[in-house]
C-alpha cells in the first residue's frame, strides 16, 4: 500500500505534491512512502526532493504542519501558501 496518504477518502482529489525535506525525514519516507508514485531525489545542498500524488486532505495539511523543520511545500503554490498560513498563525502566538 502507498502509506497513510496514498488512499484517497471517497470523493477526495487527488493532487500531485512537490516537496523538500531533509535527509532524516527522507530516510522515514523510504521505509514508510506516502504514496505508490513516490520518487524521491537527493539535491546538492543534502536535501531531497519528493514527488507524490496524495489525496487533497486534512491528513495531509496536518502532516505537512506537524513536520513543518523537515519538510518544504514546493507546489502546488495553493497548498504551500496554506501551510505558509497556518505556520505564521501558529509563530505568531509565541511573539511577546
Amino acid at each position: 500500500t502507498g502509506g497513510q496518504f496514498g488512499v484517497p477518502a471517497a470523493g477526495a482529489a487527488k493532487i500531485s505534491v512537490h516537496l523538500s525535506c531533509d535527509s532524516a525525514l527522507a530516510g522515514y519516507l523510504q521505509e514508510s512512502p506516502l504514496g505508490e508514485d513516490q520518487r524521491l531525489a537527493m539535491r546538492s545542498d543534502g536535501w531531497f526532493d519528493v514527488h507524490v500524488t496524495l489525496a487533497e486532505s486534512w491528513e495531509l495539511r496536518w502532516w505537512l504542519i506537524s513536520r513543518s523543520p523537515s519538510v518544504e511545500v514546493i507546489s502546488p503554490k495553493a497548498l504551500r501558501r496554506e501551510v505558509a498560513e497556518a505556520l505564521r498563525k501558529g509563530l505568531s502566538r509565541y511573539d511577546d
